[in-house]
């Protein structure tokens, strides 16, 4: 009888052992699930902007050329991006660009590309993308002038940063060895809020995410930090450019201030739509701020803009 529960025993042992080789042992830790960085964000997130490559492709919209100067402006080789190295061409390769910004990495976000990526075509050796392993992940170096970008396939999902901890982060999080939650609270509720569905989304909580030492268009942009809390909305991209934003400032007074400034804005971009110089796509960019509609209740301020194509 002892021989028997013995050898019960045993082959439990043996089998529990066999499952865990199975669950954590025979997995690759370059093997993710497809979806594994599907929705990931790092702890730290404050602003989240969100591009659905796809949508815009599958309605022709990436051919217009507001879509194209879009499309080159997230490919094109200012970003960084090595895509030649890569083997992917990003105007069909590209689902979702999601781009998540962090305090302590000002300028440098975490770039998520999600796609068609198969690493036997990533290009490796001098000049070329460097291969590395850290915490038994394979990473890749890209270096060029006054840029240092490291790269990793989760599932189908590249991510970038110029900062190497972001990218490992989300590989621990890929592979179940940590799991990540934005802490903070006011993104977390914009996220349950924004309309996900719309070609182009964000959320940003631009008190957490802080100044910017530059901006483009300084003017303009700077008294959006020193009078808005947080930020989120999107444009949806249907027979024309559908705009909404919602601006949440500290108090009434901000938003009071916040208000005038937009409207502001409408007025000078209204000018500025009328210079001949202008690109076509940089004329529709200027109308979403000319045609919008600015509004102020209590300390949220609204702006609402449609244009046609």
């Amino acid at each position: 009888m002892r021989r028997i529960v013995f050898a019960l025993a045993l082959v439990a042992l043996l089998g529990g052992g066999f499952f865990l080789w199975l669950r954590y042992g025979a997995r690759s830790p370059d093997t993710f699930p497809a979806d594994a960085l599907h929705e990931y964000l790092p702890t730290d997130t404050a602003a989240v902007v969100v591009f659905d490559l796809r949508a815009l492709r599958d309605r022709g919209a990436l051919d217009t050329p507001l879509g194209k100067a879009l499309r080159d402006s997230l490919t094109g080789e200012e970003t960084g991006l090595p895509f030649a190295l890569l083997g992917v061409e990003p105007a069909r390769d590209l689902d979702v660009v999601r781009l998540a910004f962090m305090p302590k990495h000002h300028g440098q976000p975490l770039v998520m590309l999600r796609g068609r990526f198969d690493r036997a075509n990533f290009k490796v050796g001098p000049g070329q993308l460097e291969e590395l392993r850290q915490d038994g992940f394979r990473l890749y170096r890209h270096k060029e002038t006054g840029r240092d970008a490291t790269l990793a396939l989760a599932g189908d999902t590249l991510v970038v940063c110029l900062d190497r901890p972001p990218v490992v982060a989300a590989l621990r999080h890929a592979a179940g060895k940590e799991r990540s939650e934005v802490k903070g609270e006011r993104l977390k509720k914009m996220l349950d809020e924004v309309d996900r569905k719309r070609a182009l989304w964000f959320a940003a909580d631009l008190a957490k995410l802080g100044k910017p030492p530059e901006l483009p268009f300084e003017a303009q942009l700077r008294p959006l930090w020193d009078e808005t809390a947080t930020l989120s909305g999107g444009v949806a991209w249907e027979a024309g450019l559908r705009t909404e934003a919602l601006f949440v400032a500290p108090s009434e007074a901000n938003a009071a201030r916040l208000e005038v400034h937009l409207q502001g804005v409408a007025k000078v971009a209204t000018a500025l739509v009328l210079v001949p110089s202008l690109a076509e796509y940089e004329k529709v960019f200027l109308r979403i701020f000319a045609n919008a509609e600015v509004s102020q209740r209590g300390s949220e301020v609204t702006l609402r803009s449609r244009v046609g194509l």
